[in-house]
């Protein structure tokens, strides 16, 4: 099920394999980095802890979309009945140190 929130007032509806065959850029990643000045941020995004992309976004853009994120997890978990572990939980819980090489 792919859930469709947009920040944007009368919202285009994109339908991401329709994109995937445009000239747009996919990427992958499994971490990132946050951070901000006094006028917009950056997210860097890493695959393997390495950088892969950076966004930067004015502050109002940020938080539409923590908030669309934070619906869009909710509404999975909720059709799902799965819990998704943040990076944190995940990192308390695992302790990669005593995974043998």
């Amino acid at each position: 099920m792919e859930s469709k929130i947009e920040a944007q007032p009368n919202p285009k509806i994109l339908n991401i394999p329709d994109l995937m065959k445009e000239d747009i850029p996919s990427f992958f990643a499994n971490g990132f980095q946050a951070g901000f000045t006094m006028s917009d941020a950056h997210l860097i995004f890493k695959a393997h802890n390495e950088p892969q992309f950076i966004v930067n976004l004015g502050l109002p853009a940020l938080k539409s979309l923590y908030s669309n994120i934070a619906q869009l997890l909710s509404t999975y978990e909720k059709v799902t009945g799965e819990k998704i572990v943040s990076m944190e939980e995940l990192n308390k819980k695992v302790d990669l140190s005593q995974i043998k090489k």
